[in-house]
């Protein structure tokens, strides 16, 4: 009975051990803020009340967002938030491939993400990206020294093969 409950135990953990998946060392780590989860989520909530397909939570884009807000709310880009974007959608394809990219820009004081994407939801052109035909997002959010938080949401379709 003993040899039967060993055996059995390290069948189980043989079993967990091979079920866990890899991390190779050049493979990058992108941490996703429970805000940003939380933004991309009610994303896909008015995408499924609109009849739209769910988006993949991209971490390729989300790094890549992240870094965008971050130089943004470093000043790093001037008068135009939108510097950088084209050479970042770039970076992303170059990695996972896709086409039809937009983003979205924001800046807000210290709101909750509804707040943020019913802002979007109400402004025209911001409903016409959320709607877009998409299948991957990545949402990045970045503060300033006074609190400002800076959002750049990216959108991307990679067609199914």
């Amino acid at each position: 009975m003993r040899q039967t409950i060993r055996i059995l135990a390290l069948m189980m953990i043989v079993t967990v051990f091979l079920a866990v998946p890899s991390c190779n060392e050049d493979e990058e780590f992108t941490h996703v803020s429970a805000f940003e989860k939380k933004l991309h989520d009610l994303v896909n909530e008015y995408r499924a009340s609109q009849g739209l397909n769910e988006l993949v939570l991209q971490f390729v884009m989300v790094k890549e967002a992240q870094a965008h807000s971050t130089e943004w709310a470093a000043g790093n880009l001037g008068e135009d938030p939108t510097q950088g974007l084209t050479d970042r959608f770039l970076t992303i394809k170059d990695k996972i491939g896709g086409t039809n990219t937009n983003a979205i820009l924001s800046v807000f004081g210290d709101v909750p993400a509804d707040t943020i994407v019913n802002y979007w939801i109400n402004d025209a052109d911001m409903r016409t990206v959320l709607k877009g035909e998409y299948t991957q997002s990545g949402p990045g959010v970045a503060r300033d020294n006074e609190g400002l938080v800076y959002v750049t949401h990216m959108f991307l379709n990679i067609p199914s093969k």
